[in-house]
């Protein structure tokens, strides 16, 4: 699916194009390829930790639940791009650690 309205203009409003996003069901094939997964909320990681047991998964946020702002307001998606863009921000080292080293 595209992203929602709201959604694309919070992110373009950041100087990030949407114009190709569309979204996916995550599966287990997905979560395997994966180096590391963030999810926004412990239901989204009890679903990727389902799917793989020893799924390399966790909250973006270490303090915990990122709300999801469906049915929000534009204001409501604009300050959770805003938060997701500062948590990603402070996750660069962690995520940019070449494979093979901690």
């Amino acid at each position: 699916m595209p992203a929602t309205e709201n959604a694309r203009l919070a992110v373009e409003s950041l100087g990030m194009p949407m114009h190709a996003h569309r979204s996916q069901p995550v599966t287990a094939e997905l979560v395997r390829q994966a180096r590391q997964v963030y999810v926004m909320t412990r239901s989204h990681l009890q679903v990727v930790r389902s799917l793989v047991m020893d799924a390399p998964a966790d909250l973006l946020d270490p303090d915990g639940d990122i709300a999801d702002p469906i049915g929000g307001s534009e204001a409501v998606y604009a300050e959770t791009a805003r938060r997701l863009v500062a948590l990603i921000e402070g996750r660069l080292d962690e995520i940019l650690t070449p494979l093979g080293k901690d």
